[in-house]
């Protein structure tokens, strides 16, 4: 379709270019134009946006991604164009995950130059007497150099244009009437920072008296609070440093209402303070074997006979073939490889855009008839990768290696329609799709939720998305053309286990204090509970033949019934 920005050039818009959908509108791939994408909206808005406008450009082009030029089709304003950004880039909510700081070494000296740089981003905007009013951390996008970008400034508050007051739930300031103002951009920030530092709403978990997080709010409940008749989530990290705690106490028990800066602060990564075992552990209905101790974990993943744990200097691969031990099969030094990907048999590994099947230390064979594309991203589903370039995706079968080939197919595809960071989510013309390892092949299924995360093992996962203004995460498993959610609602993207049983079924084993609970997925009932003392709701979980893996960023155990 043909558009016409304000200063008259005609720009082609196609409907199959779209990368991705809001409440609002959707966005869109401009022909010919590699660093500008256009937001349409759904509903044509009023010429007020004309006015806005000449507002937010005094915004820092650095930080604030803010409308270029409007678009109109038929002299009607239908949207306007902007930065794109880039699959590189991606929500600050992913940092509010444990295990994606541990996988990619996001410590608290990234989360500090972050901080800072939403700091200043909210003192421009006011020193321009604009408010932002929806600094929820979807809008806010990042990248592993922490850099920062803020979206969606076409909501902002103006001079010329007040907020319209709708908000995400999380941070809106309920002890205020939930008034958008200056003083509930502070409130805003200061969520997103104790989020980001404990992993956890600063309000979310459940009292006995105030259920939701509208009342927990006004009564002053925040999760730091002892009290009996709070329970805190799960996922809670508190945050050692008495100043840091002070600033946050002043906004949730005070009420008062001021920026936040942690610049000055001597706010450090703390050490894990997990106990180790020295030997195995013998209690009531398991055993737990020390794999790994006191040594930095960056992943671990596994298929049922074979995995591989990442250090900082080794890619350590074990055979899971036999129940009650791991046996160490390979070490393969990371300084050499830069990633490694394993199958039940085969193992691979990458160089660059180069592919090795690895035998053993002595027999490494370089795959030859294929080679990934410079800006490649590959998602893994068990023992078949997914490889998505800029108009093209491959199936690679990790266990079908043949003399140096190995089995792959092709699929044209609009590679920028997929999202890769909080699992794999295709966008097609506002359809999300979910892509999963059906057996021997690769399946897709359609999600009709605003997916914001997934984390995803074979059939079965957890899902993040937004409804209502507000976040949620349930289970969800894929049975034959449906996804199937838990009626109960989930804390976080919680990282269990998953035994596969009947046909589309499974055992999910989730982490919780001191125990590991067994829930099925036909009904996602708890059936059984595995006490064992050494597990928390922040250890993560793998099932394989040998039993359930444990561990966190420091610790790896062999859990077993007896």
């Amino acid at each position: 379709m043909n558009y016409k920005t304000t200063s008259g050039k005609a720009l082609t818009i196609n409907d199959k270019d779209e990368i991705n959908r809001g409440g609002e509108g959707k966005i869109m791939l401009i022909k010919n134009h590699q660093d500008i994408v256009a937001k349409i909206y759904h509903n044509p808005p009023d010429n007020s946006l004309e006015n806005k406008l000449i507002h937010l450009k005094k915004l820092d082009a650095d930080i604030f991604v803010t409308p270029q030029e409007l678009l109109y089709q038929n002299n009607q304003l239908v949207g306007y164009t902007m930065q794109y950004l880039g699959s590189e880039f991606f929500s600050i909510s992913t940092i509010f995950s444990k295990n994606f700081c541990q996988k990619e070494k996001i410590d608290f000296d990234f989360k500090k130059a972050i901080a800072e740089k939403l700091r200043k981003a909210v003192e421009n905007a006011h020193q321009n007497n604009i408010v932002i009013g929806d600094l929820n951390q979807f809008n806010i996008l990042v990248n592993l150099q922490s850099e920062l970008k803020i979206i969606d400034t076409d909501s902002f508050e103006t001079p010329a244009n007040p907020h319209s007051g709708v908000l995400l739930e999380d941070i809106r300031d309920y002890l205020y009437y939930g008034v958008v103002n200056k003083n509930s951009d502070y409130f805003a920030l200061s969520v997103i920072l104790f989020y980001m530092l404990t992993f956890t709403h600063p309000f979310k978990g459940i009292h006995t008296q105030y259920k939701s997080l509208k009342d927990r709010m006004i009564n002053r409940l925040p999760v730091f609070v002892t009290t009996p008749d709070l329970k805190v989530p799960n996922c809670y990290v508190p945050i050692t440093d008495n100043d840091v705690n002070a600033l946050f106490k002043r906004h949730y028990i005070d009420g008062e209402r001021f920026i936040i800066s942690l610049e000055k602060t001597k706010l450090t990564q703390t050490a894990a303070s997990n106990a180790t075992l020295t030997t195995k552990l013998d209690e009531k209905h398991i055993t737990v074997t020390p794999i790994l101790q006191n040594t930095t974990i960056i992943d671990v993943f596994l298929n049922d006979e074979l995995g591989y744990v990442e250090t900082e200097k080794e890619f350590i691969v074990f055979d899971a073939k036999h129940r009650g031990y791991l046996n160490r099969k390979h070490v393969i030094k990371t300084s050499e490889y830069d990633e490694i990907f394993v199958g039940k048999t085969n193992i691979l590994l990458r160089k660059k855009q180069k592919l090795y099947h690895y035998k053993n230390e002595q027999e490494i064979v370089e795959i030859r008839n294929f080679e990934l594309g410079k800006n490649a991203e590959i998602s893994v589903k068990e023992n078949i990768l997914i490889v998505i370039e800029e108009d093209v995706m491959f199936w690679l079968f990790v266990d079908e290696i043949f003399n140096g080939s190995i089995k792959n197919q092709r699929y044209e595809v609009f590679g920028k329609g997929f999202s890769h960071i909080n699992g794999l989510i295709q966008n097609t013309g506002g359809v999300k799709r979910l892509f999963y390892n059906s057996g021997s092949t690769i399946s897709n299924i359609k999600l009709d939720k605003n997916v914001k995360s997934v984390y995803q093992t074979k059939n079965a996962g957890v899902l993040q998305y937004v409804e209502n203004k507000k976040v949620e995460y349930r289970y969800f498993v894929v049975r034959g053309n449906n996804v199937i959610f838990s009626t109960e609602e989930l804390e976080d993207l919680v990282h269990f286990g998953f035994l596969p049983t009947v046909k589309d079924e499974g055992l999910i084993f989730e982490p919780s204090n001191g125990a590991i609970n067994i829930i099925r997925t036909e009904d996602f009932k708890a059936v059984s509970k595995m006490d064992c003392s050494i597990i928390n709701p922040q250890t993560s979980l793998k099932s394989c033949k040998s039993g359930i893996l444990a561990y966190d960023e420091r610790n790896l155990y062999l859990v077993n019934s007896k």
